[in-house]
């Protein structure tokens, strides 16, 4: 984050948090103005729209006023409102010619005659039957400023365009992380999953009252209970940061809206890293309201088709209990395979995703540690966050697409896990 996207998310510092700066209600007046535009551009190209965007924040810094005190966001969390007023909107090409088949015969006209530019526009429009205008009009009609705006549905309230601005903000936050800290006292399972699903870098544990009562973060006070501890590594603690971590992280923010959390967001800065606080209290859960979380997951749904055609003498459990290991950690398998014939002979298979050579070492040394010879990881040729090469460890199977079942099954067989 830059020094001046910091000015603009932080609202209070202790010694070593910060809370987000939230959109409030008291910003509604600003939103509905930012609102208005969209809506007076329904059916109109994307290109105007910015257009009028760029005049009204132009007025806004010119004309400074009491009139406009309850109308104006800085930079920064105006475009929070139009990254979210965006996901409200659809565009469709309006055209009579479909521009591609336009251009294309341009081209092609254009490559037969060394005749002007006007005299091969007239050429085409003269064999299309349409009028040099209507082809002007359409010859890039497709392009993203020139496609025409509706809304998906009816436009959001301020309300709830006020929480999804908000989740952006989030998202952001989350996007351009280095570390995540999460405790949880329910939903703690789907957000392991939501982790796991999109390939992120997870360790999980528990922590009871006595380990919460040594924490030095007086602000941070939910219930005093056990709770789950999920410590995600962010996109800038990788060596390359990747859109795609990016986007799993931002992928956790609608589970936690089904969760009970508080979580601390370390973001790099200008000097030293800064940490943000969430938790199930703040305002961005607004933009979730009536929505529930994806369980789909297609690595899993895949292995769970194949392998009990495969393996037809083990059964297969989904979403089995997490196995607590010595030192605290919790790890959470995909599924619990159970031999028919002799079902005290059990193993458990966890997909892991992104890994680094040390990430998959401290697992397999805690395995090690705790006894467990019966845990099979399934890990991603592919999904290796630099250049690195696979541990010999028996526990691991390698796969590049899907999890092979036969490959599961021979370490099964093989190894008698």
């Amino acid at each position: 984050m830059s020094a001046e996207e910091l000015r603009t998310t932080r609202t209070t510092r202790t010694e070593r948090v910060l809370s987000p700066r939230w959109l409030e209600a008291r910003d509604e007046p600003a939103i509905g103005r930012i609102l208005a535009l969209y809506v007076a551009h329904v059916g109109r190209p994307r290109r105007e729209l910015d257009e009028a965007l760029a005049r009204d924040r132009s007025t806004m810094r010119s004309e400074p006023g009491p009139e406009h005190s309850q109308a104006e966001l800085d930079a920064r969390r105006t475009a929070l409102v139009i990254r979210g007023l965006d996901r409200h909107l659809r565009t469709h090409v309006e055209a009579s010619v479909p521009p591609r088949a336009l251009r294309e015969a341009l081209f092609a006209e254009r490559a037969r005659s060394s005749a002007s530019r006007d005299e091969v526009v007239g050429a085409v429009s003269a064999a299309l039957g349409t009028s040099v205008e209507t082809l002007d009009h359409a010859l890039f009609a497709d392009l993203p400023l020139e496609r025409i705006l509706a809304f998906d549905g009816a436009p959001p309230s301020l309300a709830a365009l006020r929480g999804e601005a908000n989740r952006v903000l989030v998202e952001q936050l989350f996007a351009r992380s280095r570390e995540i800290e999460v405790r949880l006292w329910e939903g703690a399972r789907a957000v392991v999953r939501a982790a796991q699903r999109g390939g992120l870098l997870v360790s999980a544990r528990r922590e009871d009252e006595r380990a919460r009562a040594q924490r030095s973060l007086a602000e941070l006070s939910p219930p005093d209970r056990a709770c789950t501890v999920l410590t995600i590594s962010g996109p800038f603690a990788l060596f390359r940061h990747t859109r795609l971590y990016a986007a799993a992280t931002r992928s956790l923010v609608p589970v936690l809206a089904q969760a009970r959390f508080e979580a601390r967001v370390r973001v790099p800065g200008p000097l030293a890293d800064w940490t943000f606080r969430l938790s199930s209290d703040d305002p961005f859960l607004a933009a979730f309201e009536g929505r529930a979380a994806s369980e789909d997951r297609q690595l899993e749904a895949a292995f769970a088709k194949r392998f009990p055609r495969i393996a037809p003498s083990w059964a297969l459990e989904r979403e089995p209990e997490p196995i607590l290991l010595g030192s605290g950690e919790l790890v959470f398998p995909d599924f619990r395979l159970i031999e028919r014939r002799a079902p005290h002979r059990v193993a458990w298979l966890e997909i892991v995703g992104f890994w680094t050579p040390e990430s998959l070492e401290r697992k397999l040394s805690a395995l090690r540690e705790a006894g467990i010879a019966n845990l099979i990881l399934a890990v991603s040729e592919r999904l290796a966050t630099r250049e690195a090469e696979l541990s010999d460890d028996p526990r691991l199977v390698r796969f590049k697409g899907r999890v092979d079942p036969h490959a599961v099954l021979a370490r099964l067989e093989a190894h008698r896990v």
